[in-house]
């Protein structure tokens, strides 16, 4: 597979996850047009998936498959059918109208921290945070108060994205699967980085947070 045909797969998927799925739980292909939350929901789902294969570059190693690296992706899929579900049969139906601005706040808060992470990495990006030897230890940015703010902002975004569709259900759902996973893959990135950085990276753990700030 190469960055191009990469599309191949993503945009049937996006399609699949976002539109399709939803329409198939709400038994109503055009349930999206009833509220702009609604409307929201669907274009954020649908773009997460397209940014995300935008992100990726097929062609660079991708690090080791595990189980923790499997949930995370999982735990953003299963939040679909729920959030859907419990927007059209469940409590998501009484929630009030201030649950979806909340939402849609933190989603954009989320997708702002993300991006601005993804830019100060530059070109130390690796896929699953894999540190190499020769690799250059971003200190700047976000990175200067916490260790992992993109993984901060994918905590941020699963619980924000279903309450568009004031689904606290949903929240809870994806938080449960991909925090246990989060903090497994930086536990192993923090390993590999101070094997490879050593001390500069120690001092650095010292002065900054590993994810949420004055918390953990």
């Amino acid at each position: 597979m190469t960055n191009r045909t990469k599309w191949l797969v993503a945009v049937p998927f996006a399609l699949l996850v976002g539109l399709a799925v939803p329409g198939l739980v709400a038994r109503d292909w055009l349930w999206f047009t009833h509220r702009w939350s609604d409307t929201l929901y669907v274009i954020l789902t649908t773009g997460m998936w397209l940014a995300a294969t935008a992100f990726v570059d097929v062609t660079r190693p991708r690090g080791k498959r595990d189980r923790a690296n499997a949930l995370i992706p999982l735990g953003l899929i299963l939040s679909v059918p729920v959030a859907v579900w419990d927007r059209t049969y469940g409590l998501a139906r009484n929630v009030p109208a201030g649950v979806s601005v909340v939402g849609v706040v933190l989603s954009a808060a989320a997708i702002a921290l993300g991006v601005a992470a993804r830019h100060h990495l530059g070109h130390a990006y690796a896929p699953r945070g894999d540190a190499q030897e020769g690799s250059v230890l971003v200190l700047h940015g976000p990175y200067r108060v916490v260790r992992h703010p993109i993984y901060l902002a994918a905590l941020m975004w699963v619980v924000a994205w279903p309450l568009i569709l004031g689904s606290i259900v949903a929240s809870a759902l994806a938080l449960g699967i991909l925090l246990p996973a989060i903090v497994r893959r930086i536990r192993e990135e923090e390993a590999a980085l101070l094997r490879v950085h050593g001390d500069t990276y120690e001092m650095y753990r010292k002065r900054s947070w590993r994810l949420i700030p004055f918390l953990y």
